[in-house]
Order: structure tokens, then C-alpha cells, then sequence
């Protein structure tokens, strides 16, 4: 468990780099993303959760964190976030910008900072 939040926090510093100047938007978005796919895995394996899914879809760590009986980011965030795992790794039509990283980093740090107290609750800490 604790690996999996240290690697998300390691991936939310990798954000907090990427975004100074010149910024790295893709490279943001990426590293939003597997911050939160990160602290979801980290907290299945809090809840007990002996096999956690090997995926990136946040929508579906959101489910089996559901279904081991925990409390599972708002929708709004992981809807975010969880293409940004495949889509901004290959090039599109779409130009992300800045803003939109900038929200990424936040909502990333709002469901690491949220996750973390729920692991602390299981924990007793």
C-alpha cells in the first residue's frame, strides 16, 4: 500500500515539474492520471483487496473500491483524469493546454489527499 502512494506522490511531483517553465502538458495530464489510478490501487490494498485490477480506467478501480466496501472518488474527478493514462501519450487533433493540466494537478491532489485519510481511518492513524 504504501508503495502504491509513494509512487503517487512521485507522480504528482513529476506534475509539479512538468508544469513550470516551458510546461509539459501532456507529460502534466499523464502523470495526473497515474497519481490517481495509483492511490485508487493504493487504497484497494488498504481495503484488503488481495488482487488489485490491472487497469488504468479509473472508472473501474472506482467500482472495485466500491465493491471492498470504500468510499470512491466523486465521478466528476475521475472523468478527468482517466483518459489522460492512453489518449495524451498518443498524438491527436487535440491540443491540451495548460489550464487543463492545471486542473488535473488539482484534482489528482484532491483524490491522493482524500485517499490517503481514508487509509489513515482503516489504519487507525
Amino acid at each position: 500500500m504504501s508503495e502504491w502512494l509513494s509512487h503517487a506522490q512521485e507522480d504528482l511531483e513529476s506534475v509539479k515539474r512538468s508544469l513550470q517553465p516551458p510546461p509539459l502538458v501532456a507529460s502534466a495530464l499523464f502523470h495526473s492520471q497515474q497519481a490517481a489510478e495509483k492511490a485508487l490501487k493504493g487504497y484497494l490494498v488498504a481495503l484488503g483487496m488481495a488482487r488489485i485490477p490491472r487497469t488504468h480506467d479509473l472508472a473501474l478501480l472506482a467500482e472495485a473500491v466500491q465493491a471492498a466496501g470504500g468510499n470512491a472518488p466523486t465521478p466528476t474527478d475521475l472523468s478527468l483524469l482517466n483518459d489522460f493514462g492512453s489518449r495524451v501519450r498518443y498524438p491527436d487533433e487535440r491540443q491540451h493546454d495548460l489550464e487543463e493540466a492545471l486542473e488535473a494537478q488539482e484534482a489528482a491532489a484532491c483524490i491522493l489527499r482524500r485517499l490517503e485519510a481514508e487509509i489513515r481511518g482503516i489504519l487507525g492513524q
